[in-house]
Order: structure tokens, then sequence, then C-alpha cells
């Protein structure tokens, strides 16, 4: 639906309108992915400016607390207590809030692909799992007065100055699901057992494909700079420490992967070849998601 858009402008527009249709058809393809969101939901007149609040009034009896919980969780705090606390909710009516969104799809409960026991895990996240919505409890909802009051440019330019932070977790997103195809498609060294997310106190990795034949992990960089040397020497020290963390021997293989918006610098490229790691652009990434479904 979107053949005028460079790799990149369909992983922005992914992460901001989600995969609608209807709202994919309202776009116009020659302008850019901020000057349609401002015209469609930053404008007080936009089309979009209040569907999150006619969608949600129609699933929820109490919207308001529904709705600073969702603010809370956009404005980046992932754990139970940081989202009660920012939203004024008490911890135990948040839950029960919480677990009422998770059914309805809007939010998603994430913990470390190693976990055994997922619904025991004390490491759950919370994620606003629906792209508009997360980008409208962003950058619509908490500028509601400046907005109102003509004050649109001083929300766009908070949009242009966060939107490549607030794209990087959908593309890490659909860096987890080519390295899901891949393995389906047997275009890996591993037959895969599980692909998420990782993370400790001490280091966090975007992907983990954890395989019968050994561990891959990945490193994400939704940046307009190639990436370098640099971020992999990074992730095989991150490396080191899920060997540690997770009991793996040193014997176990542990490969790389690098997923990169802008494309590997020359030196990169000569040591991925060398050491076999799996270099991913964001072109490859939006191919093959437009080809075939994720299998879970």
């Amino acid at each position: 639906m979107l053949p005028g858009y460079s790799a990149a402008a369909v992983v922005e527009t992914l992460a901001t309108l989600g995969g609608v249709p209807a709202y994919l058809r309202m776009l116009e393809q020659d302008r850019s992915i901020v000057d349609n969101l401002e015209r469609l939901a930053l404008d007080p007149n936009g089309v979009l400016h209040q569907e999150p609040v006619f969608l949600l009034r129609e699933e929820l009896h109490e919207p308001r607390s529904y709705f600073a919980l969702l603010q809370a969780i956009a404005a980046g705090n992932t754990r139970l207590n940081e989202i009660a606390q920012a939203a004024g909710v008490e911890r135990s009516p948040a839950s029960r809030y919480l677990a009422t969104l998770i059914d309805l799809g809007v939010v998603e409960r994430t913990v470390p692909v190693t976990e055994l026991h997922p619904e025991k895990s004390r490491k759950g996240m919370y994620i606003v799992a629906d792209g508009f919505l997360r980008f409208w409890f962003r950058f619509v909802a908490p500028y509601g007065s400046l907005l109102a009051t003509g004050q649109t440019q001083a929300v766009r330019d908070r949009l242009d100055s966060g939107l490549a932070g607030f794209v990087a977790p959908l593309f890490e997103q659909l860096s987890r699901e080519w390295i899901v195809r891949a393995g389906s498609a047997g275009a890996l060294p591993l037959t895969l057992r599980a692909v998420g997310r990782w993370w400790t106190r001490q280091a966090e990795i975007d992907v983990v494909a954890l395989g019968e034949e050994g561990v891959l992990l990945g490193e994400c960089k939704w940046s307009t700079r190639p990436v370098g040397r640099d971020v992999l020497n990074a992730l095989r020290a991150r490396g080191e420490l899920f060997r540690g963390a997770t009991g793996m021997g040193q014997d176990e293989p542990l490969r790389m992967a690098l997923f990169s918006r802008s494309g590997f610098t020359p030196d990169l490229l000569a040591e991925a070849t060398a050491e076999s790691v799996l270099l991913v652009t964001a072109e490859d990434v939006v191919v093959a998601s437009a080809l075939t479904p994720p299998r879970p």
C-alpha cells in the first residue's frame, strides 16, 4: 500500500500508524510521514485527532484511568510500579486495568526470552502494542492544550526530534520477525526454539534467537549513520554478559547479527565476512515483512 515510500519511511509509518488499511489510505505519499501525522493527528480538525478516544470509550467503562496508564507507558514507564505511580493509580487496580488492556490487545507484557515461566516472571515489562495508540499517547494526548490553541508547530518540533527514538522499538520488533522468517526458511545456522529480547539491570540485547545449535544475538540501530565495528564490539561484550547470566558454556556457539537502517561501514563489512556476522538492512526487513507473515 506504500509504493512511493522508502524502506525507512515504511518502518516510520508502521511505527506511528500501525497497519490499519483505512489509516494507510489516508496518507499522501508525496509527503513525509511527519507531514501526514501533522495533518491527520496533530491538527485538531484531523480525522485521526480523536480516534483513540472514540475507540477506547467503546470498550472501557473507566476510560480516564486507562488513558492515564496508557500515557504513562507511552512516556517510557514499563514496570507496574512505575506505570501506576506515573498514572496516579494504585498498584492493585492498575494491575487489573493492565490485564484488561492486555485482553483487548492494546497492551503487551514482555519478559526476557530466557525466562522459563513467563507468566510468573517478575521481570515483565509493559508496552503499548498498537502503533497508532502508542504514537497518540506519546505525541498527541500529552499536548492537547497546545494543539487546541493552535500551537501545532511546537508539538511537531517534538515529533521531529523524537521520531527516531520512537521508531527504534518497532524496528527491533521487525528485526526479530525477520529472524523468525529466516529461521523458518532454513536460512539460519540455527533450528529456532524461541526469539525475543533479553535484559538484566546491566545490559539489554535487542534480538536473541535460542536454537538447538547455539544462540544468535542481534543489535538494531535506527540511525542515519552506517553501523560500524564499535557496535559489533559492544554486542560481543554484552554477549559475554549473556553467557554469564544464563550459564551458557564457553564452548557453546554464540553468533552475532546487526540490523541497520543506514547500512554498514566498509571495515565492518570486511570483518563481518571474515567472522560470519549476519548483516541485515532495513530494506531486507521491509521486503521480508511484505512477503510472508512470521510464524509463532
